[in-house]
């Protein structure tokens, strides 16, 4: 059954965007009554039925939950610098959504070269993988922040921050999850990271993880990361 998204629900009912909307009754041609499964991107899927508020907007009423998912532990996070193309980060952003990755956190370091992003592009991106995938838990996507201000932040504990580092002799595998909330990969620009950047982050106590034997694009160093790290979590 086709899964749609609505981030405002009252009561049993839900209400489509009119992106959601138009995809429904102009795409799928979906017509008043009609049984649909929603969820509300925060773990949990309805059914209900459909009808029409007003000519483009659609709400879907009757809600009943029917499946629940809860946010698994730890999440895992890609904190990686846009991409000088724009797609190759939409892609890399749709394939480790569908593989279950929890949050994005893009950063602007010395080496970028891409230092805007279209956030609302990137959500609608989650919002289609989400659904696509069967996932009811819609993953993060934060504001765009200096690397050096990430950096700096208040660190908790039970946060790992990984690199990707070609040079590092630690592989993936070997990593120690336990008793973390989130496990944070950081991935560099096309220029990778400057000698300063580098340093920080080894003051910082970062942990850094061969991806493999070559050297990768930025958007499958995300990639090959987000699934080897995936792969640890549904593992604990």
């Amino acid at each position: 059954m086709q899964l749609f998204f609505a981030e405002k629900i009252e009561g049993e009912t839900a209400f489509l965007s009119e992106t959601e909307s138009r995809h429904c009754l102009k795409v799928l041609r979906k017509k008043e009554g009609d049984c649909l499964q929603v969820t509300d991107g925060r773990g949990i899927c309805y059914t209900g039925e459909l009808f029409i508020i007003k000519k483009r907007l659609a709400a879907i009423g009757k809600l009943a939950v029917v499946d629940q998912q809860e946010r698994r532990h730890p999440l895992l996070s890609l904190a990686i610098a846009p991409t000088k193309n724009n797609s190759r980060l939409e892609w890399l952003l749709e394939k480790a959504v569908e593989i279950g990755l929890d949050e994005l956190q893009p950063f602007v370091s010395k080496h970028s070269e891409r230092r805007k992003i279209n956030e609302r592009r990137l959500s609608d991106i989650a919002v289609s993988a989400m659904k696509q995938s069967g996932r009811y838990q819609l993953p993060e996507i934060q504001p765009l922040v200096k690397l050096e201000d990430l950096l700096d932040s208040q660190i908790d504990g039970k946060v790992m921050n990984l690199v990707g580092s070609q040079s590092s002799d630690m592989d993936i595998s070997e990593i120690d999850l336990s008793g973390k909330n989130k496990i944070r990969l950081f991935i560099g620009p096309e220029g990778d990271f400057s000698e300063e950047e580098w340093s920080l982050m080894h003051q910082k106590d970062f942990v850094f993880v061969n991806l493999g034997n070559f050297r990768l694009r930025t958007e499958t160093a995300g990639m090959v990361g987000v699934t080897l790290i995936n792969s640890l979590i549904n593992k604990i």
